[in-house]
């Protein structure tokens, strides 16, 4: 007598066990919403390496991911597993920090974060993106060391996955653009040395 266990989220991901093998071999309960694994085939995921691509098979041995390019690279799937791979398929986040000089200190916490919000919404339309926006937000973060920095959040459905890396992009260039529309000054960042004057050296 024989019994199948089965992955069905993993090309060949199931074994055939003869019922004597089983007996000494415990399991814990499953979940009714507990996923079999953090992705399927045709996924796009982000990797705590930096790696992005998307799934072109994954088995109980590998994990190949394809690169934009054409490029593959493979996982062993407990190294995939380790590396907590953030799917990107289901929807996502794109968060960002823009700084802007102190001198525009007086709309920096409404009128300005509403003026780049406006403009990244209408710009990611223009380019095609609108239908898959979920939210757009810009808001006040923090008065930093030399710039007041706003935080950019902008979110889009799973179908948008694949223009991941090109939608970071979009975002800093749309608020550039306002940037310049608007005349908003972005810093650069100061560095000053300080050297210490040494006891008994003379001016020359």
């Amino acid at each position: 007598m024989y019994s199948q266990l089965e992955n069905r989220e993993l090309e060949g991901g199931y074994v055939r066990l003869h019922i004597k093998d089983l007996t000494q071999l415990r399991s814990r309960p499953s979940f009714e919403n507990e996923p079999w694994f953090p992705s399927r085939q045709g996924d796009w995921v982000v990797m705590s390496d930096g790696t992005y691509g998307e799934v072109e098979a994954q088995t109980p041995d590998m994990v190949r991911l394809r690169l934009k390019g054409g490029a593959n690279r493979s996982y062993k799937t407990q190294e995939y597993l380790s590396l907590s791979p953030t799917n990107l398929s289901k929807g996502f986040r794109i968060t960002a920090v823009f700084g802007l000089d102190y001198q525009h200190q007086a709309g920096i916490t409404e009128e300005i974060p509403h003026a780049i919000e406006q403009a990244l919404v209408q710009g990611l339309r223009a380019q095609g993106y609108g239908g898959h926006m979920k939210r757009i937000e810009v808001e006040f973060m923090t008065a930093g060391a030399s710039s007041l920095d706003l935080a950019v959040k902008a979110e889009f459905d799973g179908d948008t996955a694949l223009w991941y890396q090109r939608l970071q992009r979009a975002i800093q260039r749309i608020c550039v653009d306002a940037c310049n529309t608007h005349g908003w000054v972005i810093p650069f960042q100061q560095v000053t040395v300080h050297i210490p004057e040494q006891s008994g050296q003379q001016d020359r």
